[in-house]
C-alpha cells in the first residue's frame, strides 16, 4: 500500500496532529475542509 501513496508513505498520527495544530493557529481560516490524505484525493497521479 505504501508504494501506491502519492507521497510514498502511509499516513501517521502526527500528520493529523499537524493539520489540527495548523487549523487552531490559523485564525483567519474558517469553514475549510482540509484533506489530510497525502494527496490521494487529488485524483489519479
Amino acid at each position: 500500500m505504501k508504494s501506491r501513496q502519492p507521497v510514498g508513505r502511509m499516513g501517521a498520527t502526527r500528520d493529523v496532529v499537524d493539520a489540527v495544530l495548523y487549523l487552531t493557529d490559523a485564525e483567519f481560516t474558517t469553514g475549510v475542509v482540509l484533506p489530510v490524505d497525502g494527496g490521494a484525493s487529488a485524483g489519479k497521479w
